[in-house]
Order: C-alpha cells, then structure tokens, then sequence
C-alpha cells in the first residue's frame, strides 16, 4: 500500500512499541515474530537522515529549555533511574500524515465518533519490537482521550504492510530506556502526587507491569 510504504519511508531507523502489558490494554501477537537481537532502544538517526525525527532528548537538554521550571508530575524521578524522553513532533507533514492514516481510523473505530475538529496530537519514533522499522508512539488529544490521570498513549508496531495498536494507556508523559537484558525496554507511565506512576516491561516478545 503507498501510504503504509511512504510512512515507513519517513520513519526508518528508530522506534518504540510492541505488546500491551496485563491492566494496561489489550494485546496482539505479532505474526512475524521477533528478533533474538533487539537494537538499542532511543538511538538518534544518522545525520544525514534529515528527515527522520530526532528520538529524544537528555534531562540536561531539557532542564535548559524549561529554564528551571518545577515539574508537577514525577518526572524527576524517572530522569533519575535513567529515563528518557521521546522528541515529540506536533505541527509537521510527518504528524499529519500519522493522523489521518493511523490515529484517526483507530479513534473513529474505538470510540464510534466522527472525524473531530481540530484533532491534536504528538507524534514519535523509536525502535522496541522490530529491529528493521520504527514503531510509532502517538500521544492523543483527541476529544475523550484527555482525563484527569493523563492523555492516552499508544503505540503501533508495522506489522506486514498495517500499524498495528500494541499498546496504549493514560498517562501524564511516557518515557523509555533500554532494559538490563539485550532486547528488553523499560517504559516510565509519569504520574504525580495523586497519580502513581507506573513502570512497564517489554520482556522481548510482551509488555508486563512491574
């Protein structure tokens, strides 16, 4: 399919998603299978792949744009056990082809509704499940998707020629590092006082929280 193809162009190199941990969503198993050998997850693409969008960012990049602002949530805490950022794109080519030919069709599947107005959403890229492809981790604002608790989350993994949903939850931000085992990532759902933060595995073939 062109669209599937011209997607998977813009994103080659880097990614992040796979399969859903027990009370976070529902799951699917990947026909294809997975590779004993898992890329490091949260590597930046080659220089010279302009436009492929930068993966994350450190705390300390981070601390100089917020120019010292108190975080609300419990993002210090996950910076500290090594968590990172995703580089999240919002008003791009990139975000908008996302939406109309992944997001939407799963939001107007899901939820019953029409197309909304204005749809907002953040768009990423970085590599869990599939060690040739990018996964997409797409951060919803979409009407209904925003709680008290936080925003859902999700993530598609390419599976054949389709973006297959193999994860999703509410939360306040998610961040990722690689796990201590070749192949295994953590996942940091970022809660705060009233909201526990919540720490998922991907164990190599699916998600489990801790």
């Amino acid at each position: 399919m062109q669209i599937t193809r011209s997607i998977k162009t813009i994103l080659l190199a880097t990614s992040i998603c796979g399969n859903i941990a027990s009370g976070v969503v529902a799951q699917q198993n990947n026909p294809q299978g997975l590779q004993s050998e898992i890329p490091a997850l949260l590597v930046k693409p080659p220089v010279e792949a302009d436009s492929i969008p930068d993966i994350v960012r450190d705390k300390k990049e981070l601390d100089n744009e917020e120019d010292g602002n108190e975080l609300v949530t419990d993002n210090d805490v996950f910076y500290e056990r090594g968590f990172m950022d995703f580089d999240w794109q919002t008003h791009t080519q990139y975000v908008q082809q996302v939406l109309n030919d992944v997001v939407l069709p799963d939001y107007i599947k899901r939820t019953g509704k029409q197309k909304p107005d204005n749809p907002s959403i953040d768009v990423a890229a970085a590599m869990i499940t599939n060690p040739y492809f990018n996964d997409l981790i797409v951060q919803s604002r979409l009407p209904g998707d925003c709680k008290p608790d936080g925003c859902l989350v999700q993530i598609y993994s390419l599976v054949g020629e389709a973006w297959v949903k193999k994860f999703q939850a509410t939360t306040f931000t998610i961040m990722a590092k690689p796990g201590e085992k070749l192949g295994t990532v953590l996942i940091g759902l970022v809660g705060n006082d009233e909201v526990p933060s919540r720490t998922v595995i991907w164990t190599g073939s699916v998600f489990k929280e801790m």
